[in-house]
């Protein structure tokens, strides 16, 4: 699959990103033959998705509506400027429901139901992720609707059970589902086959249902269960954590207000 970068009107906001990080990162794994035309994601737009000439043609083959939602799993919006979008889960399928117009785009690849979403800093890229033992990540580009990268067997332990997006869109942290949890941070960018780092947590840790990177700093992030709140910080492929005790004068409410503010 052809990855390459998006032209300068669509980098991402300086404000959510480290300048041109993304688009380096994305041109070094770039198909060799990518300079000879422009690929769609070079040259979408916002709404380049929903465009008369690019919207699927519908026929007895294709799926052009999805009803239902996974209830798990958030909704995200994705507004940018006038595009008015929001993007959830139903069962095997992302969904972009473009309300305004009242269409959607469907994000299939998945052989198993979504588990979680996760969302870039910009709203440009999204990755999707299942639970099962050949558990997919696939991250998309939701201008043209296209995926630019799939992560293969990420969490065969049972599938992936949290995931985040940094702000800038060049990692992805994803929590899996077993007896021992895995936590992996993956720099979907790159042609690496495996994760940048990974940890095991220790049954004695509660079920993580939930990870987020620091806006800040894409060295740190946290997860949490209903009890236990866990913090992360990586360095030289090196991933380490540490869970403070919580007591009843500190809920878990208010050891994430005061990380996250």
């Amino acid at each position: 699959m052809r990855i390459i970068s998006a032209p300068a009107r669509l980098r991402p906001d300086p404000a959510f990103c480290v300048p041109n990080a993304l688009i380096t990162d994305m041109c070094s794994c770039a198909d060799p033959m990518a300079g000879l035309e422009p690929s769609m994601v070079e040259t979408s737009v916002c709404d380049t998705v929903f465009e008369e000439n690019s919207y699927i043609k519908q026929n007895s083959l294709n799926l052009v509506w999805s009803f239902g939602i996974n209830r798990d799993t958030p909704v995200h919006a994705l507004h940018i400027d006038n595009r008015r979008l929001i993007l959830y889960a139903s069962s095997h399928t992302a969904v972009m429901n473009n309300f305004s117009i009242t269409r959607q785009h469907l994000l299939q690849g998945h052989c198993s139901p979504l588990s979680c979403i996760a969302v870039s800093g910009n709203r440009r890229w999204v990755a999707t992720a299942d639970q099962s033992s050949e558990s997919l990540v696939i991250v998309w580009d939701t201008f043209s609707g296209i995926p630019v990268q799939t992560l293969f067997d990420c969490h065969p332990e049972g599938g992936v059970g949290a995931m985040a997006m940094t702000q800038d869109a060049k990692y992805l942290a994803t929590v899996g589902t077993g007896t021992v949890q895995r936590v992996c941070i993956w720099d979907w960018t790159s042609e690496a086959k495996g994760p940048v780092c990974s940890v095991d947590l220790s049954p004695v840790f509660s079920l993580q249902t939930f990870v987020l990177f620091n806006p800040e700093d894409n060295t740190e992030l946290l997860s949490n269960s209903k009890t236990e709140v866990v913090f992360y910080t990586w360095k030289n492929n090196q991933l380490e954590f540490a869970s403070p005790i919580l007591t009843d004068e500190v809920s878990i409410n208010d050891t994430l207000f005061r990380v996250l503010h």
